[in-house]
């Protein structure tokens, strides 16, 4: 699930490309990436969370809008430097 998650919020930060780039290249991270990352879990037997755990998925949803937000309309046209 957090694969799925991660890559629809990675694509439209790759939107102004030909689909095949925006989509594939996350894809292919995701697929390769979720076996590695299990197979590292499954050599830890003694995990314990730690830390405060939040609730709340507001403020860093807001950062990525802004992010986005800051790659469209900023540095999507370019930004000239005389």
């Amino acid at each position: 699930m957090p694969v799925l998650l991660g890559t629809a919020l990675i694509i439209p930060f790759r939107v102004p490309r030909e689909a095949i780039e925006v989509v594939l290249l996350p894809v292919l991270v995701g697929v390769i990436g979720v076996p590695w990352m299990l197979a590292g879990a499954w050599r830890v037997r003694d995990a314990r969370a730690c830390g405060r755990q939040t609730d709340s998925f507001v403020l860093p949803l807001l950062a990525a809008i802004a992010l986005l937000l800051v790659f469209q309309l900023l540095l999507r046209p370019g930004i000239d430097f005389y």
